[in-house]
């Protein structure tokens, strides 16, 4: 279906910008260019050619006149009205029933119970251990150790040069 429409306006585009010199008001499909001028180029040729064209021009001219316009306003009104109107109340009835409640009693009874405590008892004991105790005991020794120190001794000769 799309390609019935594609066809002619391509046609149409293409006959469009191929067309040389065209008069705007017929979009390119009548030239003037190749018609053959009525008369020779003579001053009698051109004077027949000229003719007056008469116009017609409209001019908008306003014209004034009164009329009256109605704006519907809105106010608020207050206006006293009494108006019968029924309310429902609820209404609360009350009847006696009778039934049995079963309350918890409790009864405090008192009982001796004879028991032992076994509570701990320290016993302190006392033990002699033997141990011996090693301190370090320095001991100073003294040693002789000989030495030779050599120093240098410087020695003058004089010698008599004649």
């Amino acid at each position: 279906m799309k390609n019935v429409l594609i066809v002619p306006l391509l046609s149409a585009i293409l006959a469009i910008s191929m067309a040389k010199d065209a008069a705007a008001g017929y979009c390119g499909a009548c030239c003037y260019s190749r018609c053959a001028p009525c008369c020779g180029a003579n001053y009698c040729c051109a004077k027949q050619q000229c003719c007056t064209v008469m116009k017609t021009c409209k001019e908008v001219v306003y014209e004034q006149q009164q009329y009256t316009c109605y704006k519907t306003c809105y106010e608020n009104v207050c206006e006293q009205k009494t108006i019968e109107c029924v309310k429902y109340v609820a209404e609360t009835a009350y009847r006696n029933c009778e039934y049995t409640v079963c309350k918890p009693v409790w009864e405090t009874q008192t009982k001796t119970c004879s028991y032992t405590v076994c509570k701990p008892v320290y016993e302190t004991k006392t033990r002699e251990i033997c141990y011996t105790v090693c301190k370090p005991v320095y001991e100073t020794r003294t040693k002789e150790i000989c030495y030779t120190v050599c120093k240098p001794v410087y020695e003058t000769k004089t010698r008599e040069i004649c």
